[in-house]
């Protein structure tokens, strides 16, 4: 590899300092607080050790675990032993299918970018908001995530959602007693969440899918059904999104099985 090519990747795999890991962790805090705020406002809206660089296989997402490991939750809703745990699932299929091919390859490590991409499911409202969390100019880094997420999001559905539903019938339900206290004949409860987003661009016709006449809002809707053990095996969105937010579901989950119960 030739010295500028070498200086430049080294560049853009770049650790970031204990001052800029807390500066991002509290924008997107700050952000969260107040996407909430704004939600609660709303009538109708559903309110759901390496200190050498080269020697981090994944510098962006150490930097935010060596700081404070509970950055990892507030960030992605993942615990970082369930982080490591779904990367331990997904580290084969993104070494086969993700930045393979020709064409111009992205620099930046697979594991930082699933955390990036966790991080944009929970946060993402503007992409140069997030993209100045991690330092990465906000048009590179919208490329990466929606590119990473187009590969990514089938093998996720179906290792845990199909799986879930094939893994889980009614008689597995039945015999390990995981039912619903007060309909304990139903498989699933289904509900539905909206989330907000901005103004979609392109002709009025286009962004009229995305718009709720009940909340007086654009965003998307999510349909999500859940088994009584928590599994996810049914999850739909209205939009072309690239998957539904994991607190998301957690919130549909809680609301749908309240409902079953009464």
């Amino acid at each position: 590899m030739a010295p500028s090519q070498r200086s430049r990747s080294q560049a853009l795999n770049h650790q970031l300092s204990p001052a800029e890991v807390a500066q991002g962790v509290s924008a997107l805090a700050q952000l969260d607080d107040d996407r909430q705020a704004r939600r609660e406002s709303v009538s109708g809206v559903h309110i759901d050790d390496s200190d050498e660089e080269g020697d981090s296989p994944s510098p962006i997402y150490h930097s935010f675990l060596r700081d404070d490991s509970s950055n990892i939750s507030k960030l992605t809703n993942f615990a970082p032993i369930e982080f490591e745990r779904l990367w331990t699932y997904l580290r084969g299929y993104v070494r086969d299918h993700w930045n393979v091919g020709r064409g111009r390859k992205c620099t930046q490590r697979p594991k930082d970018v699933l955390f990036m991409f966790l991080t944009s499911l929970k946060h993402c409202g503007k992409w140069d908001i997030l993209a100045s969390v991690f330092k990465i100019k906000s048009p590179t880094f919208q490329k990466v995530i929606t590119s990473f997420a187009t590969v990514v999001s089938s093998f996720l559905y179906k290792r845990f959602v199909v799986s879930a539903a094939d893994k889980y019938t009614m008689e597995t339900l039945v015999l390990g007693g995981n039912t619903f206290r007060n309909n304990p004949y139903a498989r699933y409860a289904t509900d539905v969440t909206f989330q907000h987003t901005n103004m979609p661009s392109g002709q009025m016709k286009e962004r009229s899918a995305y718009y709720s006449a009940k909340h007086h809002l654009h965003g998307y809707k999510a349909e999500v059904s859940v088994l009584p053990n928590g599994q996810a095996i049914i999850a739909k969105l209205t939009s072309r999104f690239f998957a539904t937010m994991r607190s998301s579901i957690c919130n549909i989950f809680s609301r749908a099985t309240r409902r079953l119960s009464l």
